[in-house]
């Protein structure tokens, strides 16, 4: 089962210039097995966190010499996740696929998906997500499954997808947009599928 330990000590991910004080940080402790993801096709080592109850900011995935074999990070089914753990891109370098499918996320912050070049495949459908940061997927280069459908998302920023060239299939359907601007598309030249 996952782990959670209350730490007072500095979390390893902070130095001086980032903050002068961090908050008491909560620590997950992964699950490790080999799944088979749908969006790479391919079984991949993977760190399941779908019994982890996050519910502030303040998470972070624990360290562990596995993490760097890590290949897929699964929230899947967890109602419990309403952050992603600061710290995905640092823990997880060799990440290609992450499923937060069914979860309480409401809202993508900016920080919240950084170091992560070699992410291939996102699913956060059916995780009540209202709001995505303009540059939430800004360092996603190599992207190019991202499955946003079913959330309460009414606006996407024209220029959110604008570091996603790689991006092969969008599903943005069963969402609150209104309107969505053709910019958006703009800088998506692999673009095939979209719904």
């Amino acid at each position: 089962s996952n782990k959670i330990e209350t730490t007072t000590s500095r979390s390893p991910f902070f130095n001086d210039e980032d903050e002068k004080f961090v908050p008491k940080s909560k620590e997950i402790e992964c699950e490790y097995e080999n799944i088979y993801w749908t969006g790479t096709d391919a079984e991949l080592f993977t760190c399941d966190l779908t019994n982890a109850v996050i519910e502030d900011s303040n998470f972070y995935v624990k360290h562990s010499p596995r993490n760097k074999r890590v290949k897929g990070l699964s929230f899947l089914d967890n109602k419990k996740l309403k952050y992603l753990p600061m710290n995905i891109g640092n823990s997880f370098p060799n990440l290609v696929e992450i499923s937060a499918f069914n979860s309480s996320l409401k809202k993508i912050p900016a920080n919240s998906l950084k170091n992560l070049p070699k992410l291939k495949s996102l699913n956060l459908m059916f995780s009540d997500i209202e709001e995505v940061d303009p540059k939430a997927f800004e360092s996603l280069i190599s992207l190019q499954n991202l499955e946003l459908s079913d959330n309460k998302i009414y606006y996407l920023n024209p220029d959110i997808f604008k570091n996603n060239p790689k991006l092969k299939s969008l599903y943005i359907n069963n969402n609150e947009l209104h309107s969505i601007d053709p910019k958006l598309f703009e800088k998506l030249p692999e673009l095939r599928n979209i719904s």
